[in-house]
């Protein structure tokens, strides 16, 4: 470990470099600043007396000398005499002869004390060679040396691993140090053997490039199958300290032409013979529901216990520092333009990149490795775009690497409401060729891509993030023959529920697809008329408002008349509406009706409007009940006449004073809930109507504010909207400082 190679590290990188080095010379601890509008300060000590001491970090490593003093005269100068600090650094990624150094210390003077202030690139390795511990900490410097790794490769592979030293050098410049390097290098040194598992981007192969240029420092010498695990016992050396490393060892679709004959069984006797051997170890990556697979598939690979040796990367692993790190580092890399990378530094722009819900490192590096168009818009604008396409993530998956069996329990669970597992074995046993072993086994491939499954008092099927359920959803509403399926075999009126939600949203989303009379719209209908017959499914009595609510809007939507007639015998049956749990149903139906364009279910709203208006307002209990009933009938105004409304609001008058006139004077129990209605109920009328003459001093002297919910609301910016922010805001945000550091990128050291 005694050659480093600078050229890899970013700005970033070698400030943060510098500042261990340094204060490893100095003996004391230095402010680190971001880069950007930094006033000539990258790094700074101030001492006990107040003597302050400023560092500055230069990485212009294709800089010459002259061309280098030339410009710290020029533009750090006039800086540091502004500053006048009583001592000055400089670092420099540049060579320096002592002809150069006597010369910027003249320039600097009376800043620069001494010579040996300035380190250029000579002192920066000479001082690195000496301290294998702060070479260390610096992940990219220390595993980056060409000679170690292809030293490190096996000769006798590498006709078929030519570019394997290119391809960990690329993903070193890119990689961003976090836990998952630890955890899986501490599965290694337990096991000797690690899969590495995980969805596609997320950064398993990355991963596995990292391990092994660890290895390779350490003298392993690296063997990179690339066949079949054949080359692990033919290349396989005794004495020698060997790094297998076997990418997509179980294929990347296909599974049934990767494991050759006997192959599962090979699989495993290197397993066995690497976890027996400490000169070894094994890395193999693959994805999770593959591996599953091949579980399912393969009984040798069954009968094997891989959770030991098995570490599964995920995104949510990445806080949003790392998020932060991986973005700038391939802009940094990136051959887009210095202007247009700097658009990056700003919170507006990178903010909806790291925070997205479906930040995946493969879609950045893809976006930023394309050369850049213009008539695309703002950078930004196009990863996010792209981030934002669940495609590009689950399509590959859905369509070649899962049987039909997997996509089937994808579109029916879609359909469902709830993730209990007995429920969606309810729902899929009832259709043709389901059994419970079958069930089971699509979900072990499915956990832990599409879906995660967790145990509660049951079991909980989820969809394992937003876009895998985005992804769903596009796929039955792109082909009717999906949804037919789905809805052809509906268990439960909830499936409906669910499908005509996503239906009716798309449907107010306007355009020519979803006009009345399209194929789902009559899908949807087929689907609701067979449920409302069914014994399952009796509309007859009290129907919940599952069924009605739905009905109702399908009716409207659809036009189709024997859903009409049912939906008007629902509407008639009494108590229907008495019978709902939620408020806001209630309401929603009311409305529905009033509003309906078809004759037959509108000349049902006044007996409607009646129940419901009856189920608001009484189902509350407890001494504040009247007044919230007069809130209630505040807020429905278009539903109550205003003489009732009066009515009702007059006789909650009397207990909302009372309820406060206890509060205020500490008479009894007084449950706070109670309270708030009546300081609710005070709040809507002014004080010349409240018969009690001290609510208007009550509230001045209670937070009102707090159960107004004012500020409640308040969460992190909204950077879907691409507001412009306050940089004061995010001082001492290190996401923030690390892409501060792209507005003032300097690419001399990249020209």
């Amino acid at each position: 470990m005694d050659s480093f190679d600078l050229h890899k590290l970013t700005d970033f990188d070698f400030e943060s470099l510098c500042k261990d080095i340094l204060e490893e010379m100095l003996g004391v601890r230095l402010e680190i600043f971001s880069q950007g509008p930094d006033m000539g300060i990258d790094l700074r000590h101030t001492s006990a007396d107040g003597s302050i001491t400023v560092i500055q970090c230069k990485h212009w490593i294709k800089t010459d000398r002259s061309t280098f003093i030339r410009r710290m005269k020029k533009d750090e100068l006039p800086k540091v005499a502004k500053l006048g600090p009583d001592r000055y650094i400089i670092a420099a990624s540049v060579p320096m002869s002592p002809q150069a150094k006597e010369t910027l210390k003249a320039d600097f003077t009376p800043h620069i004390k001494a010579p040996s202030d300035i380190l250029g690139l000579e002192d920066i390795t000479a001082f690195l060679a000496s301290r294998p511990h702060v070479v260390r900490r610096h992940i990219r410097l220390w595993l980056n040396d060409v000679t170690v790794l292809e030293s490190a490769l096996s000769r006798n592979v590498l006709w078929r691993s030519e570019h394997f030293v290119e391809e960990i050098q690329e993903t070193l410049r890119t990689y961003v140090p976090n836990p998952s390097f630890r955890q899986s290098l501490g599965v290694l040194e337990d096991s000797h053997v690690c899969v590495i598992s995980g969805l596609p981007g997320v950064g398993k192969t990355t991963l596995a490039r990292v391990l092994a240029a660890n290895y390779a420092d350490q003298g392993y010498e690296l063997i990179h199958i690339s066949g079949d695990i054949e080359d692990a016992y033919r290349l396989w050396s005794r004495e020698a300290r060997q790094l297998f490393i076997y990418d997509d060892f179980l294929g990347q679709s296909v599974l049934d032409d990767k494991l050759n004959k006997n192959e599962d069984q090979r699989l495993i006797s290197i397993m066995k013979r690497v976890k027996g051997d400490p000169r070894k170890r094994l890395i193999c990556t693959t994805r999770g529901y593959i591996l599953e697979q091949a579980r399912q598939r393969y009984e040798r690979l069954h009968n094997e216990d891989f959770s030991p040796i098995t570490f599964t990367v995920q995104v949510e692993q990445y806080d949003r520092e790392v998020r932060a790190a991986i973005l700038y580092n391939h802009v940094f890399w990136s051959d887009w333009p210095s202007e247009v990378k700097a658009m990056f530094s700003s919170p507006d722009s990178y903010g909806p990149i790291i925070d997205h819900i479906h930040f995946n490192p493969r879609i950045v590096a893809a976006t930023l490795s394309a050369d850049f168009d213009r008539d695309l818009g703002h950078p930004a604008v196009q990863l996010v775009d792209n981030l934002s396409d669940p495609a590009l993530v689950w399509r590959h998956i859905y369509e070649l690497q899962l049987s039909q069996w997997e996509r089937d329990l994808l579109t029916t669970f879609f359909s469902m409401q709830t993730g209990r597992l007995p429920n969606l074995e309810r729902v899929l046993l009832a259709r043709p060729g389901w059994t419970r072993s079958q069930v089971r086994r699509s979900l072990q491939v499915l956990d832990g891509t599409f879906l995660s499954v967790r145990q509660e008092s049951v079991p909980v099927v989820d969809f394992h993030n937003a876009s895998a359920s985005e992804f769903i959803a596009g796929e039955l509403f792109s082909d009717p023959s999906e949804l037919r399926k789905v809805l052809s075999a509906a268990h439960a009126f909830e499936q409906i529920e669910k499908l005509w939600f996503h239906f009716a949203t798309k449907a107010a989303e306007g355009g020519e697809f979803w006009q009345h009379g399209n194929p789902y719209s009559d899908i949807l209908v087929s689907a609701v008329l067979k449920s409302l017959g069914s014994p399952d499914e009796p509309y007859k009595g009290k129907p919940s408002s599952s069924v009605v609510l739905p009905s109702l809007e399908l009716a409207e939507y659809s036009r189709n008349r024997k859903l009409i007639r049912c939906v008007v015998e629902i509407l008639s049956t009494r108590g229907v509406i008495y019978g709902m749990r939620h408020y806001e149903d209630i309401l929603n139906v009311i409305r529905a009706v009033r509003d309906s364009e078809i004759p037959e279910i509108r000349a049902c709203y006044n007996n409607i409007r009646l129940e419901g208006l009856s189920a608001v307002l009484n189902r509350e209990k407890g001494r504040s009940a009247p007044v919230k009933a007069a809130l209630y009938v505040q807020e429905l105004a278009d539903l109550v006449d205003e003489s009732l409304r009066e009515s009702i609001s007059n006789s909650a008058v009397e207990v909302a004073s009372q309820i406060l006139d206890d509060y205020e004077w500490g008479w009894g129990d007084v449950d706070f809930v109670d309270v708030e209605a009546a300081l609710q109920f005070a709040d809507l009328r002014s004080p010349r109507e409240s018969v009690w003459v001290g609510w208007e001093d009550l509230m001045a002297s209670l937070d009102v504010d707090a159960w107004r919910g004012i500020g409640a609301g308040d969460t992190e910016p909204d950077y879907e909207e691409w507001e412009e922010y306050d940089d004061e805001d995010y001082k001492g945000d290190r996401a923030y400082e690390l892409m501060q550091s792209l507005a003032s990128l300097d690419n001399t050291s990249k020209e």
